[in-house]
């Protein structure tokens, strides 16, 4: 899962282009996520979800999120799911834009 995942972050960053305040938006929610304020975090990315749609930048900040709460604790399998729903929603924007 661990490949997988670096998989996705490389080709994310490789194929995007955001504007400076896309990237703020982003970095901000990565920031809270880092400081282990997933509530916070969520507010950004859902907020850039509902804003822009059609980039996978908010899906996949989404999915950044449950992997932090997945790799808390490996042993607590209640989060797995939520993850993998944000990873396949994060996928299915970008074969709409038709990245790959």
């Amino acid at each position: 899962m661990k490949k997988l995942f670096f998989i996705v972050i490389i080709f994310f960053l490789v194929t995007q282009v955001y504007s400076q305040v896309t990237d703020e938006k982003i970095q901000s929610g990565i920031n809270y996520i880092y400081h282990l304020k997933f509530d916070s975090a969520r507010l950004v990315f859902v907020g850039f979800v509902k804003s822009e749609p059609q980039n996978p930048a908010g899906y996949f900040g989404l999915t950044l999120l449950e992997w932090w709460k997945v790799n808390l604790d490996l042993d607590d399998e209640t989060n797995d799911d939520n993850f993998f729903d944000n990873y396949r929603r994060c996928t299915e924007v970008f074969r709409q834009r038709k990245i790959f």
